[in-house]
């Protein structure tokens, strides 16, 4: 069925989208993208990731924006006042195994570690239910994570 708007619906799409805009404009929400050739789960609730590139931050409509940011300002995010600390994070990882078989993983990020000076970053994480991550190794791993409201000062810090 598709829906059909009449002349007196639309002014009122129209304010809303005002609004949005103007909350978006205050603060923008990120998402973000971090991609490694391997990757260990080292316990029931601890990644270890590697941080081979920056890791990729990027903006939904109506702002639009990207960028780059490393692994130190990315867990600055989950320190105290950070907006990861009050709300962590869902995240998808995905993984591909030995039979090329692609999986994936939905998961919550409690807390993160910069490890090796920079190189990796070690999250805390709480696998969703009916779901788990066997230890050892992973391939092919990206983790996609859920938004950031960036307020003034985390844009100061980031650049954005």
């Amino acid at each position: 069925m598709l829906f059909q708007l009449t002349s007196g619906q639309c002014p009122s799409l129209l304010f809303t989208g005002a609004a949005i805009a103007k909350e978006t404009k205050d603060k923008i929400s990120w998402l973000f993208v971090q991609t490694a050739e391997t990757a260990e789960v080292t316990s029931e609730d601890t990644l270890v990731m590697p941080v081979t590139r920056e890791i990729f931050a990027f903006t939904d409509r109506p702002n639009r924006l990207h960028g780059h940011i490393n692994a130190h300002e990315f867990v600055a995010f989950w320190d105290e006042g950070g907006t990861f600390k009050a709300d962590p994070p869902n995240a998808v990882l995905t993984w591909v195994d030995a039979d090329k078989k692609v999986h994936e993983a939905e998961v919550i990020l409690t807390g993160a570690e910069v490890r090796m000076q920079g190189r990796a970053i070690a999250y805390e994480l709480e696998v969703e239910s009916n779901q788990t991550l066997v230890l050892g190794k992973l391939t092919a791993v990206s983790m996609f994570i859920d938004s950031y409201l960036c307020p003034e000062k985390a844009r100061a810090m980031t650049g954005w």
